[in-house]
């Protein structure tokens, strides 16, 4: 929940403000996911973006990582911890990969990999992903 109590705080100081992005800013990182959803619907209905909604809600917070992750704001690391806590192994299969990637990370220097090609492989599952393309499959193979 921290990242979207990050972006909330991003949003007013960028100049928006409605009253629910007040609060969602104001809100503790470590607030119920039940708090935090209901402030976020709020928001995106304030601001006149409630169509983002009818994307699955995972995806789309994966979209905005993976944006963080190729403008160098978030390490390969903490995208797959993320993708594995947030999304985990049954969320949707296309944001499986990076759930993956964080098993890979646990036993990665036995399985053979180095932290580069882990790199180099999740950007361009990133890219991939964020440009509608269907995924390169590269992740710890």
């Amino acid at each position: 929940m921290r990242e979207l109590v990050d972006a909330a705080t991003d949003c007013i100081v960028a100049g928006l403000d409605t009253p629910s992005l007040r609060v969602l800013a104001g809100a503790e990182p470590t607030e119920s996911q039940f708090v935090i959803e209901p402030l976020v619907a709020a928001t995106l209905d304030e601001l006149g973006l409630s169509s983002l909604m009818t994307e699955l809600p995972e995806r789309g917070a994966l979209k905005a990582m993976l944006r963080r992750f190729l403008d160098g704001r978030l390490s390969t690391r903490e995208l797959s911890s993320w993708a594995h806590r947030v999304i985990g192994h049954d969320g949707p299969g296309d944001c499986r990969p990076f759930v993956l990637l964080d098993d890979v990370y646990d036993d990665w220097e036995s399985a053979g990999f180095d932290l580069d090609t882990l790199t180099t492989q999740a950007t361009a599952e990133a890219q991939a992903f964020l440009d509608g393309l269907p995924s390169p499959r590269k992740i710890g193979s």
